[in-house]
């Protein structure tokens, strides 16, 4: 089939299939963590704080993460973040099997795995273009979609079914191994190097990369109706993720492996709903497909709040697992075709940052509501959320946030005599239009995109000025920091960016761009 076609390339094969060991891995020290906690204390404060401790450092290091992704060997930057997930893991497994584990140390040491978590993902999904040819690449995103699924359905059972018959040390030891997977898979991987970019310019700096890629999803409107859509949902559909395993111990009366069942029925209807999802794409397209899903996750957090039997919660879980993939499907589709190759680990590492910083930030926020209100009131509380979050869907469309993100060539470079350093700057550009009166007002409007599309891609500063002793002469200005930066912005364009520019191109005036640096 061809939606498995980047399976039948090796190297992607194999590192996709460490990956999902490492992911099945995760989600067995998740289901450990969580369960351990409910034995050291009763608070769901504290059972809560889990999920966040999981969750949380993506807000500290996803944005470092993703820029070390665009600027460093991925290789060795992978195979560095899982050798810290092994140690981390190791260390927890050996404090439970000593008896040694308290409710502080638990949540620091599982704070330490989501921080290798959160430098892990960007650069695994920057490293997905690197392994297929272009033509694949839907294929291979799917795939990678795909795994997490199937960790998130496999993961928890084993888990579940490992705590029941042994204890949480040797669930955490399972996660320790599956890193040693993950660790030797991509060791052995032999990468190609990437042509520089732009050349006789530095490579970017880890700062420089960062404050990019900021600017870039600060000037991208594709990206702030992403990120607002995610945040929404996902604050709201913390609720669930958070006080599951409250429920399941006191409402529900189950053990470690009821528990781990649970997970297990939103990993399999996560999995099972990915051929219906098409399906609905294809039919009602990516934000009604996205009402759909949403209201399906909120069909499982109300069941849940009223836990009338297993059975019933089961089912629910179920069709709430593919509401939920359903819903972050569109959100990544959506992430993934707003960001052009350059920035991708960067825009994502920010756009991650928005999902699992909800997360980490709803999930303690429901498990506080809980500790007075009730778990039963918290999540309907959620549910209520999560319908009114549907008016997004209108007012932040991403159903259009399809064009074409390939590099555009069409800038040539700048006409310079000699060699300019380049670490000097500030760097000026101005680029003079005429413009008769009667289309001042449209030209004014086109000029807004023109601003977002150079900052974008480098601009720090940006203005554009009118020449009171000659009507009809405006200039527009823009500053990068250096030199370099402005020698990158040359590579910058996308295919998407060619409408931005062509209407002001009637206006400008034969006189070529005029390139300033500060000395």
């Amino acid at each position: 089939m061809a939606a498995f076609a980047p399976l039948k390339l090796r190297t992607f094969r194999v590192l996709w299939a460490a990956a999902l060991v490492s992911a099945i891995g995760t989600w067995m020290q998740n289901i450990a963590a969580a369960w351990e906690m409910t034995s050291l204390t009763s608070s769901s404060a504290l059972v809560a704080l889990v999920q966040s401790a999981t969750t949380l450092p993506v807000v500290l290091v996803a944005l470092p993460g993703g820029a070390l992704a665009d600027i460093v060997d991925r290789r060795k930057l992978l195979v560095a973040v899982q050798a810290w997930v092994l140690v981390a893991a190791t260390v927890i497994s050996a404090l439970a099997f000593a008896g040694q584990m308290t409710p502080g140390l638990l949540l620091g040491l599982t704070f330490l795995l989501g921080l290798g978590l959160a430098l892990w993902m960007p650069a695994w999904q920057a490293v997905t273009p690197e392994l297929v040819p272009r033509a694949q690449l839907p294929q291979a995103v799917v795939l990678s979609g795909m795994s997490l699924n199937v960790a998130r359905a496999v993961g928890p059972a084993i888990g579940g079914v490992v705590l029941a018959a042994s204890s949480s040390g040797v669930v955490f030891a399972c996660n320790a191994l599956s890193c040693v997977v993950a660790v030797v898979a991509f060791a052995r991987w032999r990468r190609t190097p990437e042509a520089q970019a732009v050349e006789n310019v530095p490579p970017e700096r880890l700062r420089e990369a960062m404050r990019a890629g900021s600017r870039f999803v600060a000037h991208s409107p594709e990206m702030w109706w992403v990120m607002g859509r995610i945040t929404a949902f996902v604050l709201a559909a913390s609720a669930l993720w958070a006080l599951l395993p409250v429920v399941a111990r006191h409402e529900l009366d189950l053990g470690a492996s009821g528990y781990g069942l649970l997970l297990g029925c939103i990993g399999a209807g996560a999995v099972a709903s990915v051929p219906l999802q098409a399906k609905l794409r294809a039919a009602l397209g990516p934000d009604r497909l996205a009402v759909v899903a949403a209201l399906a996750f909120t069909l499982a957090t109300v069941v849940l709040a009223l836990a009338p039997s297993v059975p019933l919660v089961c089912a629910a879980l179920a069709i709430g697992g593919g509401g939920w993939t359903a819903t972050i499907g569109v959100l990544n589709t959506a992430a993934q075709q707003a960001v052009p190759a350059w920035v991708r680990a960067r825009a994502l590492a920010i756009y991650l940052l928005a999902l699992q910083g909800s997360l980490a930030f709803g999930s303690a926020g429901w498990g506080f509501i809980a500790q007075p209100a009730g778990d039963r009131e918290a999540l309907l509380a959620a549910a209520g959320a999560l319908v009114a979050g549907l008016i997004l869907i209108r007012a932040l469309p991403v159903g259009g946030i399809d064009a074409d993100r390939a590099p555009w060539e069409a800038w040539p470079d700048p006409d310079v005599d000699g060699e300019v350093d380049p670490q000097a700057g500030p760097a000026l550009v101005v680029i003079e239009y005429r413009v008769p009166p009667s289309d001042e007002e449209a030209f004014r409007a086109a000029m807004g995109p023109i601003e977002h599309f150079r900052r974008r891609t480098g601009a720090d500063r940006w203005q554009i000025w009118t020449d009171p002793a000659d009507p009809g002469r405006w200039v527009e200005t823009y500053e990068t920091r250096t030199w370099a930066e402005h020698l990158r912005q040359h590579q910058r364009p996308t295919l998407a960016d060619q409408e931005i520019e062509r209407a002001v191109a009637d206006y400008r005036t034969s006189r070529p761009a005029v390139h300033l640096v500060a000395p």
